[in-house]
C-alpha cells in the first residue's frame, strides 16, 4: 500500500554496527510520501469538522408545552424577558434592581404554593435579606478593602420531607448586571435556569427530589465584586449547615457551560456522574488560577480556597464573549439551546451532588483533606467526562516520564543497543524542543511584527477566522520544519530500520512532552500537566506501533496510529482549540499593557491549537510525508539508481520542494497579514471597541457648613425610588441602557437651596481603552480629541498615562486602563444636588498595649515600653443618592483598625520627605519618608445617606519615624470618589460621539474630594 516491494532498489554501503543488519540488502523506502498525505488529510478532514460541530453542539430547547416535571428552555426564557429584556439596568443604585428583586420574591411565592399544594412532602420559603459587611481582596497583586451597606439578596430554600438536619447544597447566581448591560447572559440567563430547574423538581414525585435541603441564593450584588455573595455567606443564617454549593455565571451569550473552578475533587466526580452533558477541562482552572484573564465571580466567596469553607464548582457560559459586560448581552443575542443545555445538566448534577452529601453522615467530605484535594477532569466533548484525583495525577502524569527512562533498555530485546537508542531520543528531542518552540514563537513574532508595521493591533478581531489565516499557515511551517527531511535522514541514518528511526523522533517529542508534564505536575498545574502527559503517553503508543521492525509501514500500523490519536486529539485540540476562540474574543478586555499584547498572545495559542490538534506526535509523520511528496522515489518506492536521498535528480527536486512547501506556508501567513493590516480599524458594531467614561466633578476640600438636609435628602431618595415605578421598562434598542428615571426636580430643588457654602466643581473627562490598540486610533491628536468630544472644553490639555484620582472609582480595574484626561464642562443637571463629602465630627487618642504584634486595651501595670498611643478620628460620608464608591486614606502611620469588620490592608509607598537634622545635629539631610494608603471600595442600598466610620492610627508609630524627636504628625488624607450611574445629557452626547463600533463598557457621573483630617 505505501511502496513498491517488487521495484529494484539501491543496496546501499550501511555503515555497520554490531545490530544493524546485513550491509547487502535492497533497501525499500518505508511509506509512499503521497499516500501518506492524502490519508493524514482525509483524516484531519473528517475528524475537525465533526469536532467543531460536537463542539458548538446545543441541545434542543423543550416548549412550553413539555412535561411539568422537564427543564424547559421556553419557559427559562420568560424570566430572561421579565428581567433583561424589561429591567435592563439592574446595576446597585438603579431602581431596576429593585424591581429585579420584587420580581424574584414574587417567582419565589409561586415556588412556595407549587410546594404546598404537593401536601407537605417538600417546603419551600422565601427569604430576602439586607447584607452589610467588608472582605480584604487582592485584584493583580494590589489589596484593597470591598465594603458594601444593606445590599439585597433574594434566598429560597428547598426541603423535602426526611432531609431536615442534613447539610444543604447551594445554588447560586446573581440577578444585578454589568454597568451598560442588559446581562441577559451574564447572569439572568443562569437566574432563569435555578427558577426553572426549581419548578421542574417540584412537579417531580417525592421520590426523585432532592437528598438535602437545597438553597437557591439569587445574589443582588456580585458585579460590584462579589459583595452580595460575601454577605451571603458572612451573615445569612442559610449559609450555615451548608455541604457544598454550585455557582452559575455566564461569560458569553453562546453557551457550553464549562466546569472551569472547583474546591473538593468529589463535587467533580459527582458532578460528571450525574450531568447529562458535563463540559470542562482542569486546565481551564489552572488558567484562571495564573490571572490570565482577570475577573472574579462568587466562587471565591464561598469556597474554602479562598474566603469561604465549602467544597463546590464554578460553572459559566463561555462562548461569544465579545458581548460579556457590553450592551450587546441582550436577550435576543442567547443562543438557542444554551439554557437547555445548562438546565438539564443542574437537575442531573445537583441530585447527584445531593446523594454524595447525603451518603456523608461522618462528614469526611468536609475535612481539611477532603477540602485540599482537587480533581483532574476532561469532557469528551460533552459525551462523558474523565475525572481523577489530584494524587492519582501524581502517578499517571509522571508515569510517562519513567515509561521513555526504561525505553532504551527495552528496546535491547529489539536488537538496538540502549545507548543507541537513547542517543537518539536525545538528538530528536533537541528537535522536539525547536519544533514546539518554534511553532509557539513563530507565529507571536508575526503578530509584533504585523503590529510594528501597520501600527494597528487585532486586526483580525472583527473577523475571527482572519488569525487562524495569519498565524496557523506560519505555525505549521515551524513545526514542521525540523522533520521535514525525515525521509531523507532515515534512508541515510538508518536505510534497513527506516521505522525505528521515524519511531525515535516520535520517542524524542514524547520525551520532551513528559519531562513538561512532570514538572507542571510537580508545581501543582496538574491540567497543563494532563495534557502534556497524555501527548506523553500517544507518543509512547504511536512510536511503538511504528517501532514493530516492519521493513515498511503497512496499513494496519497506520490505522493503529490513527485509532489511538483520535481521542487525544478529540481531548487537546478541543481544549486548545476553545480556548483560543475564547480569548480571541476576550482580547477587548485584556487590558492596555502594551500594543503587541494581544497579537502575540493570539499567535501562541494558535501555536499551541496546532500541536494540539497535531498531537504533537503525529509532527514527524506528516513532515516525512510533506518533505517527500515530490522526491524522485516516491511514486516507485526506491531510489533512482544512486544513494537513497541523494539522488541528483530526485534529491534536487525534494530540496527544492521542501523550500517551496515552507516558503508557501509562511508566505501565506505574510499576505493575510499585510491584507489584514490595510484595515484601520478592526472593529465593528457586532465585535466592538470597549471604553470607559467618566465624567469627573472635583470638588476639593468642599463641606457645607452643617448637615441640617437629612431630612431633604431622604425626600429625594423616597422620590428617586417612587419615581422608578414609572420608568420605561426598556429602551427601543439594547443601546439604550442606564437610562434615568423621571428626576424629582422639586426636592432637587429644595436641597440646592440648602448648600452653604456653595461648591466650586472643575470638571473633567476621564476615559480608559481596555485592549492593546493605541489612543491614536479614535483620536490621531489631542486637537482631535477635544473636537470629537462635546464636553471637553476647547483649548484644554490633554493627559494621558497612568493617572491617579481621576480613576479611583475604578479601582483596582483602572490599572487594565489605557487613561486620557481632558477639561471639560461640568453636567448641567447632575445626578444629585449635593455633592458627596467626608465631614470629621471628632478625634480622640488612646492607649494600647502591644505584646506579640497584637493590641489590648492598656492597663495599670502594663509597661511603658510596650504602650502606644492611637489617634482615634471619627467621620461622617454623604452621599444624597446610591452610588458606587471609593474611599482612599492616606496615612503617615499605619491603620491600627477602623470600623469595618475586616482588618485594614494597605499598600506601602516611599515619598520625599520633609527636611530632617542628620546625626551630628549640624547640618540638613532630606530623608524619604513613608506612608501607606488604604483603598476601600464601596457600594450601598442604604436608605439613610450618611455613613459614619472610624478609624485608628497608631500615634507612636508616625512619631518614632523622625530622629531627633522632630516628630510627624500622624495626618490622614481621605478622598471620596462617588459614581452616579444615571445618565446625564453630556454623558449620553459623549457616548453618541463615538463610532458605532465603539461601546462603553462602564459610564458614570463621579464626584471627588479630598480632606485633610
Amino acid at each position: 500500500m505505501f511502496n513498491n516491494s517488487n521495484a529494484e532498489c539501491l543496496t546501499p554501503l550501511a555503515r555497520k554496527g554490531p545490530h544493524d543488519e546485513p550491509a547487502k540488502k535492497s533497501v525499500v523506502p518505508w511509506a509512499n510520501p503521497r499516500l501518506l498525505v492524502f490519508i493524514l488529510f482525509v483524516y484531519y478532514a473528517a475528524m475537525l469538522p465533526l469536532m467543531i460541530q460536537r463542539l458548538h453542539w446545543t441541545p434542543p430547547a423543550l416548549p412550553a408545552s413539555s412535561p411539568a416535571e422537564s427543564f424547559s428552555e421556553e419557559r427559562a426564557m420568560r424570566h430572561v424577558e421579565a428581567l433583561a429584556g424589561r429591567l435592563p439596568d439592574r446595576q446597585i443604585s438603579m431602581p431596576q434592581l429593585r424591581q429585579a428583586h420584587d420580581y424574584i420574591v414574587r417567582q419565589g411565592s409561586l415556588l412556595a404554593e407549587m410546594a404546598a399544594a404537593r401536601g407537605g412532602d417538600v417546603e419551600v420559603k422565601v427569604f430576602r435579606e439586607n447584607v452589610s459587611g467588608s472582605v480584604a481582596m487582592d485584584f493583580g497583586g494590589v489589596p484593597f478593602t470591598n465594603a458594601y451597606r444593606e445590599l439585597t439578596n433574594i434566598v429560597v430554600t428547598i426541603t423535602p420531607g426526611g432531609t431536615e438536619g442534613r447539610r444543604g447544597l447551594l445554588v447560586a447566581a446573581h440577578h444585578d448586571s454589568a454597568v451598560t448591560s442588559p446581562g441577559a447572559s451574564d447572569d439572568v440567563s443562569m437566574v432563569a435556569v435555578m427558577l426553572e430547574a426549581a419548578r421542574a423538581l417540584l412537579s417531580r414525585p417525592s421520590r426523585f427530589l432532592p437528598a438535602v435541603p437545597l438553597v437557591l441564593l439569587f445574589d443582588g450584588a456580585e458585579e460590584s465584586i462579589c459583595q452580595g455573595g460575601h454577605g451571603f455567606f458572612n451573615s445569612s443564617p442559610h449559609a450555615r449547615g451548608l455541604g457544598a454549593f454550585i455557582n452559575l455565571e455566564a461569560m458569553g451569550s453562546g453557551g457550553l457551560p464549562i466546569l472551569f473552578q472547583h474546591t473538593g475533587a468529589w463535587t467533580v466526580a459527582a458532578w460528571a456522574k450525574g450531568a447529562k452533558t458535563a463540559h470542562g477541562a482542569r486546565i481551564a482552572q489552572d488558567i484562571f488560577d495564573t490571572g490570565i484573564i482577570p475577573g472574579d465571580t462568587d466562587y471565591r466567596m464561598f469556597s474554602a480556597r479562598h474566603f469561604g469553607s465549602l467544597p463546590g464548582l464554578d460553572i459559566a457560559f463561555i462562548r461569544d464573549s465579545k458581548a460579556y459586560h457590553s450592551h450587546l448581552d441582550s436577550v435576543a443575542r442567547l443562543r438557542k439551546g444554551a439554557m437547555q443545555d445548562m438546565g438539564e445538566a443542574l437537575l442531573g448534577g445537583l441530585m447527584s451532588m445531593a446523594e454524595a452529601l447525603a451518603a456523608d453522615v461522618d462528614g469526611r467530605l468536609l475535612t481539611p483533606k477532603a477540602l485540599k484535594e482537587r480533581s483532574v477532569y476532561f469532557d469528551l466533548m460533552g459525551c462523558g467526562m474523565i475525572t481523577y484525583p489530584d494524587h492519582l495525577a501524581s502517578l499517571l502524569h509522571t508515569a510517562p516520564l519513567a515509561m521513555f527512562m526504561m525505553l532504551p533498555l527495552a528496546s535491547v530485546a529489539g536488537g538496538h543497543t540502549a545507548a543507541g537508542v537513547m542517543t537518539r531520543m536525545l538528538s530528536a528531542a533537541g528537535r522536539a524542543i525547536v519544533a514546539l518552540t518554534s511553532a509557539l514563537m513563530a507565529p507571536a513574532f508575526l503578530g509584533i511584527l504585523m503590529v510594528w508595521s501597520s501600527g494597528v493591533a487585532m486586526s483580525w478581531y472583527a473577523q475571527h477566522r482572519l488569525a487562524y489565516a495569519i498565524f496557523l499557515p506560519i505555525s505549521v511551517a515551524a513545526a514542521v520544519r525540523p522533520w521535514i527531511r525525515l525521509r531523507e535522514e532515515s534512508l541515510e541514518q538508518r536505510p534497513l530500520q527506516q521505522g525505528h528511526y521515524v519511531a525515535c523522533q516520535v520517542y524524542g517529542i514524547g520525551l520532551v512532552l513528559s519531562a513538561l508534564a512532570t514538572g507542571l505536575c510537580f508545581a501543582g498545574f496538574q491540567g497543563f500537566s494532563q495534557v502534556l502527559a497524555m501527548g506523553g503517553f500517544l507518543s509512547y503508543a504511536v512510536g511503538s506501533l511504528l517501532d514493530n521492525g516492519a521493513a515498511t509501514f503497512s496499513p494496519g500500523a497506520l490505522a493503529g496510529v490513527l485509532a489511538v490519536a483520535t481521542v487525544p486529539l478529540v481531548v487537546m485540540g478541543a481544549i486548545l482549540g476553545t480556548f483560543l476562540d475564547v480569548m480571541m474574543e476576550r482580547m477587548s478586555l485584556t487590558g492596555h499593557h502594551s500594543v503587541f499584547l494581544a497579537d502575540s498572545i493570539i499567535g501562541v495559542l494558535t501555536g499551541c491549537a496546532v500541536l494540539g490538534y497535531s498531537c504533537c506526535c503525529l509532527l514527524p509523520l506528516l513532515g516525512y510525508a510533506l518533505g517527500g511528496l515530490w522526491d524522485g522515489s516516491s511514486s516507485t518506492g526506491c531510489s533512482n539508481g544512486r544513494s537513497p536521498g541523494r539522488s541528483s535528480s530526485g534529491g534536487g527536486e525534494s530540496r527544492l520542494w521542501r523550500r517551496l512547501l515552507l516558503t508557501a506556508l509562511v508566505a501565506t501567513s505574510l499576505a493575510m497579514a499585510i491584507w489584514s493590516s490595510t484595515a484601520t480599524v478592526p472593529y465593528n458594531a457586532d465585535n466592538p471597541r470597549r471604553i470607559t467614561i467618566t465624567h469627573l466633578h472635583e470638588t476639593g476640600s468642599w463641606v457645607p457648613e452643617d448637615d441640617a438636609f437629612p431630612a431633604s435628602s431622604a425626600v429625594a431618595m423616597s422620590a428617586a425610588m417612587a419615581a422608578a415605578a414609572v420608568h420605561p421598562a426598556a429602551g427601543p434598542t439594547s443601546m439604550d441602557v442606564q437610562e434615568p428615571p423621571p428626576s424629582p426636580e422639586e426636592e432637587r430643588r429644595v436641597l440646592s437651596s440648602q448648600l452653604q457654602p456653595i461648591p466650586k466643581i472643575v470638571a473633567k473627562l476621564a476615559l480608559g481603552i481596555a485592549d492593546s490598540n493605541p489612543w491614536s486610533q479614535l483620536f490621531p491628536d489631542a486637537a482631535a480629541a477635544v473636537a470629537a468630544l462635546p464636553i471637553a472644553r476647547q483649548g484644554s490639555a490633554v493627559r494621558y498615562g497612568d493617572l491617579g484620582h481621576e480613576y479611583a472609582s475604578l479601582h483596582p480595574l483602572e490599572r487594565l486602563l489605557g487613561k486620557i484626561v481632558l477639561e471639560a464642562e461640568p453636567a448641567a443637571q447632575p445626578p444629585i444636588a449635593v455633592p458627596p463629602y467626608v465631614r470629621k465630627l471628632y478625634e480622640e487618642t488612646r492607649e494600647i498595649m502591644v505584646a506579640d504584634g497584637k493590641a489590648s486595651p492598656s492597663s495599670n501595670d502594663a509597661k511603658t515600653a510596650d504602650r502606644r498611643t492611637t489617634r482615634v478620628v471619627h467621620i461622617r460620608i454623604f452621599s444624597e443618592a446610591h452610588c458606587w464608591g471609593m474611599l482612599n486614606f492616606t496615612t503617615a502611620a499605619p491603620l491600627h483598625a477602623w470600623s469595618l469588620p475586616s482588618a485594614p490592608v494597605a499598600a506601602s509607598y516611599n515619598g520625599k520627605g520633609r527636611a530632617t537634622p542628620d546625626t551630628s545635629g549640624n547640618s540638613r539631610s532630606r530623608r524619604r519618608m513613608q506612608y501607606y494608603t488604604y483603598m476601600v471600595r464601596f457600594s450601598h442600598e442604604a436608605t439613610s445617606p450618611f455613613w459614619d466610620l472610624w478609624i485608628e492610627l497608631d500615634a507612636s508609630h508616625a512619631a518614632g519615624t523622625a530622629t531627633d524627636g522632630n516628630k510627624i504628625d500622624p495626618w490622614v488624607i481621605v478622598e471620596l470618589s462617588a459614581t452616579y450611574l444615571h445618565l446625564t445629557a453630556e454623558l449620553r452626547a459623549v457616548r453618541d460621539a463615538f463610532p458605532d463600533w465603539v461601546t462603553p463598557t462602564w459610564i458614570g457621573t463621579t464626584f471627588h474630594s479630598s480632606h485633610k483630617l
